[in-house]
Order: structure tokens, then sequence, then C-alpha cells
């Protein structure tokens, strides 16, 4: 059973506010393209093993027993991101591991980048998560839970250099699965065009509309609803997950 867990983002939202946002998302379809093996530990490499939309996923194994049990002992950085200092993200992604046992944090490669705001300024080391083996949707992390605000990441004065690197070290002979990666802009107010340029496809009335040569769509529940071709494609009302040249987006049906 696929679960969502920590934050929870409301899913029925309008089109126009999810694209003014989402500044950065990944699937894997096509690689690892921009990304980095920091420390490879047991094995990093794009599989079809297991995955929660689409054919591929991000599989990441930790050092076996005698090795390191360093968080970062296995680590893989996502492409560098140009964030807007003192702007608050969003991250989500689904991932799950081997075994119900898993541990992992999030980190940058330099301080101010991006993090939980900690008095106003960015932690490099955010908290450790558990991973299950179910597939489950992480939302932003922080030290402080009692508060909403504490869920809000903060971009710092190296914000226009962010790498955010998924550190699965800390626990032995495990394999972990990434998928379906999102960093979204909680304070755009505005697109620009490199950010238009990135979608690739909008929801209609009756139909989605494709803006690349092809594209795979499918429902939320991971299931291949259309094999699209560029210009629309009818589907009935609902949300969607178009996802094509790497990418993966969140489009709405009217």
């Amino acid at each position: 059973m696929k679960k969502t867990v920590l934050i929870l983002a409301a899913l029925i939202m309008s089109f126009g506010a999810f694209a003014q946002n989402v500044v950065w998302s990944f699937g894997f379809e096509d690689g690892m393209e921009g990304w980095a093996i920091m420390n490879p530990g047991a094995g990093v490499e794009v599989t079809q093993d297991d995955m929660y939309v689409g054919e591929f996923s991000l599989k990441v194994a930790s050092n076996l027993t005698g090795g390191t049990a360093d968080a970062w002992s296995v680590q893989v950085g996502t492409p560098t991101l140009v964030l807007e200092e003192g702007h608050n993200y969003k991250l989500s992604f689904w991932a799950k591991s081997s075994s119900g046992d898993g541990v992992a944090r999030i980190s940058t490669t330099a301080g101010q980048q991006l993090g939980p705001n900690d008095g106003g300024s960015p932690s490099q080391y955010w908290a450790d998560f558990a991973i299950t083996s179910e597939w489950t949707e992480f939302y932003n992390f922080a030290y402080d839970q009692s508060s909403e605000d504490s869920y809000k990441l903060i971009a710092g004065s190296s914000a226009d250099a962010t790498v955010l690197c998924f550190d699965m070290g800390t626990i032995l002979n495990m394999v972990y699965y990434l998928d379906e990666i999102e960093l979204t802009d909680l304070d755009a107010t505005s697109m620009s065009t490199a950010k238009t340029d990135k979608n690739i496809a909008f929801g209609a009335i009756g139909e989605v509309v494709v803006k690349v040569e092809s594209a795979s769509i499918f429902d939320f529940s991971g299931r291949l609803v259309a094999n699209a071709v560029k210009g629309g494609n009818a589907l009935p009302a609902g949300l969607y997950i178009v996802k094509a040249n790497g990418q993966a987006q969140k489009v709405a049906v009217k």
C-alpha cells in the first residue's frame, strides 16, 4: 500500500498555482542527467527493479557489513538548483527501503543553500527520517515540528548554487529507492521564462495538452492511462502525473 506521511499537501489545487510554484522535478525516466554520485556505497543506479510511477527509479545501496556506516558514506546529489534567497520552499519525494528500518537524511554541499529554517538561516544538515518498505511520500523536514512554520525550508545567501544530497549510509546492507522528486517555491508570485520552458504539459477542459513530442500520463495510483502525443489528449476530469524527458509534472483536467 502506498501512503503519505509528514506534511500532507492539498491534492486539489488549480493548475495555475502549481505551474507558478514548481521550480524543479525529476523522475529518472531518462537516467540521472545532472546528478552526482558523491559516495557510491554499494552502488547507485537507475533501475526498473521497483518504482513509484513510470518505469524507472533511483536505486541506492548502502555499504555491506564491515563498511562505513556514516550517513554520507552513500550520497547522491541533485543537479545544481538556482533558488531565490529568502524564499521558503517545499521538497517532496517518494521513497522506500528493502526492509522496514531504513534511515536517511538530506544535506546540502555547503552552508547557506537550503534547509529547515533555523532562526532565519538554513540548516545544512536536515533531521534523520525513517524509510519503510512501502512507497511513502515525504515532505519537508524540520527539527521543531510543533509549528507549521517549522516545516518550511528557507533559501540562504548561497541558494543560487544549491545541491541537495540524499545521505543514505547510516544503516548497512540497506537498499533504497527514490522517485518523483519535486521542489516548490512557496513564495513565488510569477513565473520566469526559464521555469515556463520546463513545463511539459498543462491541464484544460477534458484534456491534457502535451508540449513535448510524447509523454506518459499516469493517474495518482500510478496506473498508466495514456501514451500521449504533442497536443491535446482527451481524459476525464481529475489529477494526473505527466512524465517526459526526465521530468514529472502534475496537471489538473477540468
